[in-house]
């Protein structure tokens, strides 16, 4: 192949290779791809010497197919998002809750972070557009080192989030550990709990309900963190709750039933809380 075809080549490789980054594709899709290159560069050097221009021309759209199903192929598969960004952080000590001991992750700054307390029962089957009701108690200590699932809700691709993290935060960073599509489910009223170290009593208390229209959001994002809060003596707590018309639809029936509608409602879950 010469210069023009294997220019074009590697700007398709380049192309690809973004795209596998800022789409969040598996660690697989980067070998798949330089397999397929390897490949390509032997084809060029056996046989494309002889081949018209036609033939070299049909190749160079054969590889781009190849690199197009690469990223199908290794799409990001559905994980929660860990509390920490390490791969093994520091736990905190075993703390009691009325339905069960829970234990956090001690972050880098020191901060103790419970992520994903259930705070009521999964909205799910019988439960769906109900009040929340409480949580089954758990024998064994919860390991809080995971965020919840995200509620229902339209998500986009996540080429398109890593690109709003680009233009729009300017802090996109990356990484090898976040190879993943964030999950959502209807079972999502957790809660996050940001706290000083240690033992702490009288301290005052800051509940955070994230926004997004009642239609998206989660309470992980890097805004809503409760971290800053922490390290200034300030226990954060923020939570997910039912969003678009798992949480807000109304009809006469759920206020005959119910005695109220529209997440049904999103103050009780917020006393659940107490």
């Amino acid at each position: 192949m010469k210069a023009p075809g294997w220019i074009i080549t590697i700007a398709i490789s380049i192309l690809m290779a973004a795209v596998l980054e800022l789409n969040k594709n598996t660690l697989f899709g980067w070998l798949l791809l330089v397999i397929a290159l390897a490949g390509m560069a032997v084809i060029s050097r056996k046989y494309m010497g002889t081949w018209s221009w036609w033939k070299k021309a049909l190749s160079i759209a054969a590889y781009m197919a190849v690199c197009v199903g690469i990223v199908f192929i290794t799409w990001p598969p559905v994980k929660r998002v860990p509390a920490a960004d390490t791969a093994n952080p520091p736990r905190t000590e075993v703390y009691s809750t009325a339905y069960g001991d829970v234990r956090g992750v001690v972050l880098g700054s020191g901060v103790e972070l419970f992520a994903g307390i259930p705070y009521a029962a999964p909205p799910v089957d019988e439960l769906r557009w109900k009040k929340p009701q409480d949580p089954e108690p758990w024998e064994n200590v919860l390991e809080c080192d995971t965020f919840a699932p995200m509620s229902m809700q339209v998500q986009n691709l996540p080429i398109y989030n890593s690109l709003a993290q680009i233009v729009g935060y300017h802090d996109y960073r990356i990484s090898l550990n976040d190879n993943y599509r964030e999950a959502n489910s209807e079972d999502s009223l957790y809660l996050n709990i940001w706290k000083p170290a240690g033992r702490v009593e009288k301290a005052p208390v800051a509940v955070y309900i994230h926004g997004g229209s009642l239609q998206t959001g989660q309470p992980w994002y890097q805004d809503y963190s409760g971290e800053g809060y922490a390290r200034d003596g300030v226990i954060c707590v923020n939570m997910g709750y039912r969003l678009g018309v798992f949480g807000f639809l109304a009809t006469e029936e759920m206020m005959e039933e119910e005695g109220t509608a529209g997440n049904f409602g999103l103050l009780d879950q917020i006393k659940a809380l107490e």
